[in-house]
């Protein structure tokens, strides 16, 4: 048995209410480094995302360097490790950087659960300062800290690919409708293609891990949607054109008098993850 450390941080929290939050393990002794196996059985008694924070001097020589200290895993409650999630980032670089104050408020008792009012509210009042740290693939990040604000930097590629006409997709794979019948949606739900722009439809857009964009025609039929009612299912459709999750979204306001939307757009959306654990994330941080 090794010891291992567990945080609970909020993220995105304004007065005192939402956010979005993660679960960080530490190991204390810094020699052991834990097994996958190990980090997917701990990542799945949390409810949400959890990052596992380990000395990069385990990775391959070359590959760390004094700068770049931590190497960040990151999980989702299902046990599934994944290459990137934004908010788990910020909320592990947060840490790091106030450790000193995170790590001074011992609860009375051992929590039994996880459940948000088991975490406290802390004041993080940290100098500005950056946390650089590197992902299983070797992708280099870093965080600006200040305080209670943490501004993540990344240097990404926008890929799109088209699931209607990609030849991959055509065989034996989801169409949008089987998607639309899932979350309680139909061809009647999606957005008409008014004005000058061509809203993206049945397309996977990605600057870390793909998610497909659905339109939908307005805010009460976004609002009815409801999660798969058979993840297992659901996940199959997704992973059949290569998604990692479908973001429907609607409009906010009218068009112009011309019928044209070119600036000024607002948009609400929902995201319903392939195989997180949970049938809606409550807040798309990378996805978005």
């Amino acid at each position: 048995r090794r010891p291992i450390k567990i945080r609970g941080i909020w993220n995105n929290v304004t007065d005192g209410g939402g956010g979005n939050p993660v679960t960080i393990f530490i190991p204390s002794d810094e020699s052991y480094m834990l097994t996958s196996d190990e980090r997917s059985k701990l990542a799945s008694i949390c409810p949400w995302e959890s990052v596992f924070i380990e000395p990069s001097a385990e990775l391959e020589k070359g590959q760390a360097s004094d700068e770049i200290q931590s190497v960040f895993r990151f999980f989702m409650p299902s046990g599934e490790e994944v290459s990137f999630c934004g908010h788990a980032a910020i909320g592990a670089c947060a840490f790091l950087a106030n450790r000193n104050i995170i790590t001074s408020y011992q609860p009375n008792k051992i929590q039994e659960s996880f459940l948000p009012t088991d975490l406290p509210s802390l004041d993080l009042v940290s100098s500005s300062s950056v946390v650089s740290f590197i992902t299983a693939d070797k992708s280099i990040f870093e965080t600006k800290v200040n305080g209670n604000d943490a501004e993540l930097v990344m240097h990404a590629q926008h890929v799109e690919t088209d699931c209607f006409r990609d030849k991959k997709f055509r065989n034996d794979t989801a169409t949008m409708e089987d998607f639309l019948d899932v979350l309680g949606l139909s061809t009647e739900d999606i957005s008409s293609l008014e004005g000058s722009i061509n809203w993206p439809t049945f397309i996977n857009s990605s600057v870390a891990r793909p998610k497909t964009l659905i339109p939908i025609k307005s805010l009460d039929r976004l609002h009815s949607a409801t999660s798969p009612a058979d993840p297992e299912k659901f996940c199959r459709l997704c992973e059949s054109i290569d998604s990692t999750g479908i973001y429907i979204y609607a409009k906010i306001g009218d068009a112009d008098a011309r019928g044209e939307e070119t600036k000024g757009l607002s948009f609400e959306a929902r995201q319903f993850p392939k195989s997180s654990g949970y049938g809606e994330d409550p807040a798309t941080g990378i996805a978005a």
